[in-house]
C-alpha cells in the first residue's frame, strides 16, 4: 500500500489531473511574460505590439478560467476512486484474518481506518501531491524564465534553494511523531464515542448522563491537543521556509534592480522579476513543507499492513461423515486462563445439550470448534483428522453458530437471511414458517426486500431471524449459543422442537434445559465450575 500504487491503479484519473495541473502552470508562465512584454512594448511607445499582449494575456486568464473550472470535478473524481481502492484493499485484508487477530483492534479503530484515515491521506497525500506537482512545475517554468533573462540568476536561486530544502529536516522527526499521534487519538475518540453511547440506558438509569458531555470531551480535548502539537510543529516549519522565502525574493528584485542599472537586462525584467521570484520561492516553500507531511502518510498506510493475515496452511479440506471428537483438550482463556475441557465425541446427526455454569468453559468450546482459538494441548478430531491439519475455511463451510446476541445488519431482510447467497423465496418462506415468523414477515410492506432496522426488533425476533439464517446456510453441524435465550417459554419448546428434528448435528448450550428437550438429546453433558 502507497500512494504510488493507488495513484498507478487510477492512471487515467490522475494524468487528466496532470494535464490541467499543467496548463495551470502554462497559464501562470504565460500570464507573466505577457505582462512583461507589454510593459516593455509601452515604455517603447509600441502601442501595437503593447495592445497584442493585451490580447494575449486575456486569451490566457481565459484558459485559466477554464483550466479552475476542469480541475476540480477531474481531481474529486480521482480522489473518489482511489479512496474507493483503499477501502476495497483493506476490507479485503480484514477477510483474510482470524477472528483473534480481528479483536487486537476495536470495531471503532477499523471505522477510524476507513474513514478519518483515509481522508487524512486526501488532505495530507493526495491534496498535497497535486499541490506539490503544481508547484513542482511553476518552480521549474519561473527558474527557466529568470536565467533566460541573466544567467546569474541561477546561482542565486540555487543558494536559496538549498537553504529552503534544510528547512523542513528540522522538524521532519517531531511532525511524524505527532501525526502518527493525532490519527490514534482520532480512533480513541471514536472509540470513547461508541462506548458512552452503547451505555446511555444505564446513564439514564444512574441519572449520570452528563457523563456524556465530560467523558466524550475529555477524550475530544486530548484529541484536539494532538492536532494543535501538529500544527504548532508545521507552522514552525512554515515559518523559517518562509522567512527564507521573503530574503530570497528581496534578492532577486535587488539583482534584478542591479543588472538594470548595469544594462543587462530590459526594464521588463526588473518588474517581472519580482513576479516570478514569487511564484519561484513561495513554491519551494510549499513544496518542501508539502514534502513533510506527504511522507506522514506512509505512517498510515504502515498502519494498515500491521494487521497479520491469516496463515490457513493446513493441507485437508474438511469434511463430516462420522464423529466429531475431543481428546484432552485444553485451552486458554484471554491469554491467560488455561480452561480444560471434557472429553466428549458426538455422532453426525446427534443432538448434545450442554449446560454449565458462566466461566466452566461452553463458549471456549464452540471457540475451539470454529478454529477460533488455538488449542494449548489435546485434540480435536473430525472423521479422525486431527483440527490442526484442516483448513479453516473448509471448517466454516461445516459449521454455523448462533450466538446468544443476535446480530443483523441494516440491510435487506433477505441479505440478513442469505448474507448474499442465491436462495430460492420458497425456501426462505418455509423456514420463516418454521421458526413462527410469517406473521411477522406478512407485516412487512416488501417482502423479503424490506429494509431491517435491527433496533426495531424484539429480542425473541432477532434471534429466529439469526436461526433462520443458520438454518438457510445447510451447514451439517449447528452450534446454539443461548440462542433461543430471548423467546418466551412456549415459544422456545416450540422452535427447539423444530431444530431438534432436524438432519443436523446440533450442539445446545443453554441454562434452559427443559425435560422435553432434555428427552431429545442423545447426550446431556454439564460441565465443572472451572478451579482454573
Amino acid at each position: 500500500m502507497s500512494l504510488t500504487n493507488y495513484i498507478l491503479r487510477c492512471r487515467k484519473q490522475a494524468a487528466l489531473v496532470l494535464f490541467w495541473i499543467t496548463v495551470n502552470s502554462l497559464c501562470l508562465l504565460g500570464n507573466g511574460l505577457a505582462n512583461a512584454q507589454a510593459l516593455t512594448s509601452l515604455v517603447t511607445l509600441d502601442v501595437q505590439t503593447f495592445l497584442f499582449w493585451c490580447g494575449i494575456q486575456l486569451a490566457v486568464n481565459l484558459i485559466w478560467i477554464l483550466q479552475i473550472n476542469y480541475i476540480t470535478p477531474a481531481k474529486e473524481k480521482a480522489i473518489q476512486d482511489m479512496d474507493q481502492l483503499m477501502r476495497s484493499d483493506i476490507t479485503r485484508r480484514l477477510a483474510q484474518v482470524d477472528l483473534a487477530q480481528f479483536r487486537k483492534q476495536s470495531q471503532e479503530a477499523y471505522t477510524s481506518w476507513l474513514t478519518y484515515d483515509i481522508e487524512t491521506i486526501n488532505d495530507m497525500g493526495f491534496e498535497v501531491l497535486e499541490l506539490m506537482l503544481s508547484q513542482a512545475f511553476n518552480i521549474l517554468l519561473g527558474i527557466v524564465t529568470l536565467v533566460t533573462y541573466h544567467p546569474s540568476f541561477l546561482l542565486t536561486l540555487t543558494i536559496f534553494a538549498g537553504l529552503m530544502a534544510l528547512a523542513p529536516k528540522l522538524f521532519s522527526a517531531t511532525l511524524n511523531q505527532r501525526a502518527l499521534a493525532f490519527t490514534q487519538k482520532n480512533e480513541a475518540l471514536i472509540q470513547e464515542i461508541h462506548n458512552r453511547l452503547g451505555g446511555f440506558r444505564l446513564l439514564l438509569n444512574a441519572n449520570r448522563l452528563d457523563h456524556l458531555e465530560t467523558k466524550i470531551l475529555d477524550s475530544a480535548d486530548n484529541y484536539a491537543h494532538s492536532k494543535i502539537a501538529y500544527a504548532k510543529t508545521f507552522g514552525n516549519m512554515m515559518a523559517t521556509q518562509n522567512g527564507v522565502s521573503f530574503i530570497s525574493q528581496i534578492a532577486i528584485i535587488a539583482q534584478a534592480g542591479f543588472l538594470y542599472s548595469l544594462k543587462l537586462v530590459p526594464l521588463g525584467s526588473v518588474t517581472s522579476a519580482p513576479y516570478f521570484a514569487s511564484i519561484v520561492f513561495p513554491s519551494l516553500t510549499g513544496f518542501f513543507a508539502n514534502y513533510a507531511e506527504l511522507k506522514n502518510c506512509r505512517l498510515i498506510f504502515d498502519k494498515w499492513q500491521s494487521l497479520e493475515l491469516s496463515k490457513d496452511a493446513a493441507p485437508q479440506r474438511a469434511q463430516f461423515n462420522q464423529t466429531l471428537s475431543l481428546r484432552d483438550v485444553k485451552v486458554s482463556w484471554n491469554d491467560q486462563t488455561c480452561l480444560s475441557l471434557p472429553d466428549l465425541t458426538i455422532a453426525r446427526g446427534h443432538k448434545l445439550a450442554i449446560i454449565g455454569p458462566s466461566g466452566s468453559g461452553k463458549s471456549s468450546l464452540l471457540a475451539a470448534l470454529l478454529k477460533e482459538k488455538n488449542l494449548q494441548s489435546g485434540q480435536i478430531l473430525l472423521d479422525h483428522w486431527d483440527y490442526d491439519e484442516l483448513q479453516r475455511t473448509s471448517l466454516q463451510d461445516l459449521i454455523s453458530i448462533v450466538p446468544q446476541e443476535a446480530y443483523l445488519f441494516e440491510d435487506s431482510l433477505r441479505y440478513n437471511l442469505t448474507l448474499g447467497v442465491s436462495i430460492a423465496d420458497q425456501i426462505i418462506n418455509s423456514v420463516l414458517e418454521k421458526l413462527e415468523l410469517m406473521d411477522w414477515f406478512n407485516q412487512q410492506e416488501d417482502g423479503l426486500n424490506s429494509w431491517i432496522h435491527p433496533k426495531t426488533l424484539s429480542g425473541g425476533q432477532a434471534q429466529r431471524l439469526c436461526l433462520a439464517r443458520a438454518i438457510l446456510a445447510n451447514k451439517p453441524i449447528l452450534l446454539l449459543d443461548e440462542a433461543t435465550s430471548a423467546l418466551e417459554p412456549n415459544l422456545r419448546q416450540k422452535i427447539e422442537n423444530t431444530l431438534l428434528t432436524m438432519n443436523k448435528t446440533l450442539v445446545i448450550i443453554t441454562h434452559h434445559l427443559s425435560p422435553e428437550t432434555r428427552a431429545q438429546c442423545d447426550q446431556v453433558v454439564a460441565f465443572p465450575a472451572s478451579t482454573h
